[in-house]
């Protein structure tokens, strides 16, 4: 009885959706992960966002995808999902940053460690890259340029 409710929502779920991806809403999607009919969610999710520019989503609307795409990668496709949903927050936040504050600010508990791990991936898509620690690792041969290989050094050496 239970997979004929399941299929049947299921089903319900994915005809909706058949007008475009506007008429998909995140809740058809969370009542298909409460069924824990993860691949119909999945599916919607896909058909929420594929072909869209994400600049034409809401803001909350992204946010409730990227949680909702979170919680897919713990059931299935990990890396796939965990990307999109990423991409969906960092998106949401070049969009409208004091909107996703908003957002997470009224999830539950358990929902907040998902948006700070997606707030410190999204950080990281723009954040500069420094590399000056390496580089004075590499730079400095601690006046031994015997042993050193850096050209300066190799060219000192030659010189003397």
């Amino acid at each position: 009885m239970k997979n004929v409710i399941i299929l049947l929502l299921s089903v319900i779920a994915l005809s909706s959706c058949g007008g475009g991806a506007g008429t998909c809403t995140i809740a058809q999607v969370e009542e298909l992960m409460a069924l824990s009919n993860y691949q119909s969610a999945q599916k919607l999710c896909d058909k929420i966002i594929d072909g869209k520019n994400l600049e034409e989503i809401p803001v909350v609307e992204l946010c409730q995808l990227s949680l909702v795409y979170v919680k897919l990668s713990e059931q299935m496709n990990e890396v796939e999902n965990m990307a999109k949903a990423t991409k969906c927050y960092h998106t949401a936040s070049l969009m409208n940053a004091d909107s996703v504050s908003a957002y997470i600010s009224e999830l539950p508990i358990e929902e907040i460690q998902h948006a700070e791990m997606l707030r410190r991936l999204s950080e990281m898509i723009d954040a500069p890259r420094d590399y000056s620690d390496h580089e004075e690792e590499a730079d400095s041969c601690d006046g031994d340029c015997a042993n050193c290989q850096r050209e300066v050094c190799i060219a000192n050496e030659t010189t003397e």
